[in-house]
């Protein structure tokens, strides 16, 4: 479909129609990793400079856990990484992903306050791996995650385990979580408040 787009539609060859073509296409089809890198491999043939407009396949292929096709698109097509790609990495479920891109950015892997996304989307995963994988490379979070976590509706295995790496609440954002868990489902959100209150006394 991407192919058809850029070719035989004739699609205008700047950067700018390209950015638009392959973020309209990530929206609308699920791609799968041979999409993704037969799309990167349309867009190297173009001015160096068109790199920067391939964000969306650089974040699509660390949320896919496809380490090979993000190495692809850095090291052969130049795409820069930023810290929001581990966010969009800490979805794939790839500990060897979130491994090289925190080896390639020597440990400086963006503020806390941003990088709080890592730990929320490993969370929403279930198993617990993906946060330890974070926590064991050294992953920051700020101050304010497990109050994040739970209004994420983040179930209570993992904010127990963020309680027990040392994330915390005071007394005061207390009541945010109260509010927050009244919108989540069952008795879910009523377990994580109720656990929380034991844990502050």
């Amino acid at each position: 479909m991407l192919r058809w787009l850029l070719e035989e539609a004739r699609m205008p060859s700047d950067n700018s129609a390209l950015c638009s073509v392959v973020r309209s296409w990530l929206s609308v089809a699920p791609a799968d990793s041979r999409q993704l890198l037969e799309a990167a491999r349309l867009l190297a043939p173009r001015e160096a400079s068109s790199v920067d407009n391939s964000e969306e396949l650089v974040h699509a292929a660390a949320a896919k856990g496809d380490l090979g096709l993000l190495r692809y698109l850095h090291e052969e097509l130049g795409c820069g990484l930023g810290s929001g790609v581990l966010v969009s990495g800490a979805k794939g479920g790839s500990e060897a992903m979130l491994e090289w891109l925190v080896e390639w950015q020597c440990g400086e892997v963006g503020e806390a306050e941003q990088l709080d996304g890592c730990y929320l989307e490993a969370g929403k995963r279930g198993p617990l791996a993906m946060l330890k994988c974070l926590r064991r490379l050294g992953v920051p979070w700020s101050e304010g995650l497990l109050l994040k976590a739970i209004g994420s509706g983040l179930p209570l295995p993992v904010v127990q385990w963020l309680w027990g790496q040392g994330a915390r609440i005071s007394g005061q954002q207390l009541q945010s979580a109260r509010r927050a868990a009244q919108v989540r489902p069952g008795q879910e959100g009523v377990e994580v408040v109720e656990w929380l209150e034991g844990h502050l006394v």
